[in-house]
């Protein structure tokens, strides 16, 4: 307690007695009543806290919030000095442990009332992040100045950070790959970052991860002459349809990016993406020096044969280059709903391997004649032919491969032939498979 630099008036200081007596007991501000922090003042909230009037801290103003839970409700405020509204000029709130008194409380819980789809509730001017174990947000949060890391993370939780207002975008500083939004690896229940009121002069990151050690950030420029929200997130894999279906494997990240506007835009957006080898998959490993960014658009993900996107030097983060991360830069149309973008390796014939033979004989080893790398086209056609040239198999796409029947009879034992047709530009792949049984 004696390490804060305490000059507060008497509303202060019983705020500040109340918050040590009861200590892990709600601290609560009333409706219409206001709590005022003056300039340049210091104090410490040891226990709960829940908002239903007003915190008031002036410029240069600092609330240390070392309780657990956070809470403000809908109607409150965290103002500048003054009972009106919520403005970027107001103080700064940190989120810090270890509890002087009390010892590490973790993790910390933090309601911010705000609610991104309606755009209101209360917003804070500037927060500060220095808990090694993370802040956990229960409701979407507005952030009208900055968001300064010192440790640990801003997990979502499925819900929006969304920094700025209408006026303006707010900022972020001292991210790195291990300060940093952590989103989520749920496809459905992703938290988003949003960017308030981005025009086309500048160049904002959103550092975003799909958990606390996977740190895949985004940078980007509205190329655009209006004004507008940007929403961010990420989660683990690449699926066949975006967001549903099959998992894509080896030529693609364990990450898609998803980019919403909230207005639609008619020109294209700038975006540079990095992620790390945590997050590759052998084959992309193996080929990374041939790595582009994938689209997905018109039912498909895209699969170039040239480069599409070029490799960028440099690192996403506000502090040290970060060892063995991967970037690369790609202008691209985005509209309201979720854009999806991955990263993609060129094909390579060396990972086009195909077995030549399998055995259908119920024993469970290679019953089926397995095709790993058809996962990535999802238009492929695979047709397979008898000695006397007719067909006994054929499928577009293959997510049920051949289990060495015909027409729902058991295929005679012999070699057969196929054409494999990737549907992507190459030569279609042919050859000889052996059934046994």
């Amino acid at each position: 307690m004696n390490n804060y630099n305490l000059k507060i008036n008497l509303t202060i200081l019983f705020f500040f007695l109340l918050c040590l007596v009861h200590a892990q007991e709600s601290v609560y501000i009333p409706p219409t009543s206001t709590v005022y922090v003056g300039n340049a003042q210091s104090v410490g909230i040891f226990g709960h806290f829940i908002n239903d009037g007003n915190l008031s801290i002036m410029k240069d103003g600092k609330v240390y919030f070392l309780g657990k839970i956070f809470k403000n409700n809908n109607n409150a405020l965290l103002t500048d000095g003054s009972t009106i509204k919520n403005t970027k000029f107001a103080g700064n709130i940190i989120f810090q442990q270890p509890n002087p008194v009390y010892g590490n409380l973790g993790q910390q819980l933090v309601e911010g009332g705000f609610n991104d789809k309606k755009n209101n509730g209360p917003s804070f001017s500037i927060i500060t992040i220095n808990n090694p174990s993370g802040i956990w947000l229960t409701s979407d949060i507005n952030v009208l100045d900055a968001v300064n890391f010192q440790q640990g993370h801003v997990y979502l939780n499925r819900y929006v950070a969304a920094l700025g207002d209408s006026t303006a975008f707010g900022g972020v500083n001292g991210y790195n790959e291990k300060r940093f939004f952590v989103t989520g690896t749920d496809v459905s229940n992703r938290g988003l970052l949003k960017i308030s009121s981005l025009a086309s002069c500048c160049i904002v990151t959103f550092p975003v991860g799909v958990t606390n050690t996977q740190y895949t950030p985004l940078q980007m420029r509205n190329s655009g002459t209006v004004k507008n929200d940007f929403y961010v997130g990420a989660f683990g894999n690449v699926y066949r349809n975006a967001n549903t279906g099959q998992v894509i494997g080896d030529t693609t990240l364990k990450i898609t990016w998803t980019i919403s506007a909230a207005k639609p835009i008619t020109s294209e957006v700038e975006v540079l993406i990095q992620n790390d080898k945590d997050v590759e998959t052998k084959t992309f490993a193996e080929y990374r020096d041939k790595s582009y960014i994938s689209l997905y658009r018109n039912n498909m993900w895209e699969q170039f044969n040239t480069f599409a996107s070029p490799q960028s030097p440099g690192t996403i983060t506000s502090s040290a280059a970060i060892y063995s991360a991967l970037m690369h830069f790609r202008k691209i149309s985005i509209n309201s709903s979720s854009t999806y973008i991955t990263k993609r390796v060129l094909p390579t014939k060396a990972k086009y391997q195909v077995t030549n033979a399998f055995s259908p004989n119920n024993d469970g080893i290679n019953d089926k004649w397995n095709l790993p790398f058809l996962d990535q086209f999802a238009d492929c056609r695979v047709q397979i032919f008898n000695r006397y040239g007719q067909i006994v198999f054929t499928s577009v796409g293959y997510n049920k491969p051949w289990d060495g029947t015909t027409n729902g009879r058991t295929a005679p034992v012999g070699t057969y032939y196929y054409i494999i047709d990737l549907r992507n530009g190459e030569r279609p792949i042919t050859g000889y498979v052996v059934l046994l049984r």
